[in-house]
């Protein structure tokens, strides 16, 4: 995984985020190949972006001991998001995919559903008093290695504490799709475009 020494935590959470290169690792290649050749999920994608949708993030993030939770936070701006604005913004949608079973105290992925529909950016309380963790979500008590998360971009959300010292890292791979321009209607704002250079 690397060190402090060589890899920058971000804002000191002993949180990595790492960006990716398609063809960097054969597991990442394994793992854009699975995705690419599930047939219910290309047409669940391109029933919500349209044909051939465009991958436009391709990330690691890991969680070590004694990180904190993220902000609850959504991929967009509110100013540049079709929650406020859907006539001028696209949408676009993040998959997060568990790689590995992912317990509460391992910091797994938390949700505020419905907050797709807000315009507010600052719900903090309604979603700490609404929050779903992924843990609860599958029923298994964790979040089952290969288990996957769509979430809408506007959806707050937020990587949790990581609390449990004997637990590995917590690592989630995330990928994005937004919809080819093929109308009037502008990329969101704010949205991360997390890709190497040479996979533009």
């Amino acid at each position: 995984m690397g060190t402090s020494a060589e890899i920058a935590l971000r804002e000191n959470y002993q949180r990595i985020s790492y960006v990716l290169e398609g063809a960097e690792d054969i597991a990442i290649v394994k793992a854009l190949k699975e995705i690419h050749d599930n047939i219910e999920l290309q047409h669940f994608f391109e029933g919500l972006l349209g044909s051939n949708p465009a991958l436009t993030e391709l990330t690691a993030i890991t969680a070590g001991y004694g990180c904190d939770p993220q902000q609850w936070h959504r991929e967009m701006d509110a100013e540049g998001s079709p929650a406020l604005y859907g006539r001028t913004f696209s949408h676009a949608y993040t998959l997060f995919i568990a790689l590995q079973d992912t317990t509460a105290g391992m910091g797994g992925t938390e949700i505020c559903p419905g907050t797709h529909h807000c315009s507010d950016d600052y719900l903090e309380e309604i979603c700490e008093a609404n929050k779903n963790g992924m843990h609860q979500v599958s029923g298994l008590g964790y979040w089952p290695v290969g288990s996957a998360a769509l979430l809408n971009h506007p959806t707050f959300h937020r990587g949790g504490a990581h609390l449990d010292k004997d637990a590995d890292e917590r690592v989630v791979f995330i990928v994005s799709f937004v919809a080819r321009p093929n109308d009037m209607r502008q990329l969101p704002h704010g949205t991360f475009y997390h890709m190497k250079w040479n996979m533009w």
